[in-house]
């Protein structure tokens, strides 16, 4: 739902994994803010234990400068049986129908916590806001100890596609397909699909 000062939606999750399915329901909010600038603000509530996480908000913050450039700050925190929090910052560029973006996020941790890197190329086809085309890939690495105490470091790397698409003002879709591995060999291949409806 649109309104003066931003927007608000309310969604839906449901998450299969080995047999395995949670449900969850979330508050996402964009505020505008200053001149050129806006945050988005989410809230998720899921199941006591399980795939979803029990709690999860996030707050980033987006500032324009320049001629079509975006800076964004952000902090995540998820609750599963503890807490984890993400520190983010963001560069974007809107070059026609085009947007490129680089994110760097960080996980405090054991040694030096866990380092993320991820791009994203968005083209938006047919001219409008709505309906657009994405290609995504990141690389992280982080520390961790067994259960010896010993120090273990992992990488990992994800790709991942996908399509909004508006059919009517007021309906739209999105589809998205993803890879993902990591040091132990283990693969991950993903499929999501969302349906929007706004008034």
């Amino acid at each position: 739902r649109q309104f003066a000062f931003g927007s608000l939606g309310l969604e839906w999750l449901q998450a299969d994994h080995f047999r395995r399915r949670d449900d969850a329901w979330a508050l996402d909010s964009y505020v505008s803010l200053w001149s050129r600038a806006y945050a988005n603000v989410r809230y998720q509530r899921g199941p006591a234990s399980g795939v979803l996480p029990r709690d999860a908000w996030r707050v980033e913050v987006f500032q324009g400068v320049g001629s079509g450039w975006e800076l964004s700050a952000s902090v995540d925190h998820l609750r599963f049986s503890s807490d984890t929090e993400f520190y983010g910052v963001g560069v974007g560029r809107y070059v026609g129908n085009w947007y490129l973006r680089y994110k760097l996020q960080h996980v405090p941790g054991v040694s030096s916590g866990s380092w993320s890197h991820r791009g994203v190329a968005r083209n938006y086809y047919r001219g409008n806001a709505d309906d657009y085309l994405e290609v995504s890939a990141s690389h992280g690495r982080s520390a961790d100890l067994d259960r010896s105490g010993a120090l273990v470091r992992n990488s990992n790397a994800s790709v991942g596609v996908s399509w909004v698409r508006y059919f009517r003002s007021d309906w739209g879709f999105k589809l998205g397909a993803g890879y993902a591995d990591d040091a132990d060999g283990f693969n991950e291949r993903q499929l999501s699909i969302a349906l929007y409806r706004r008034w």
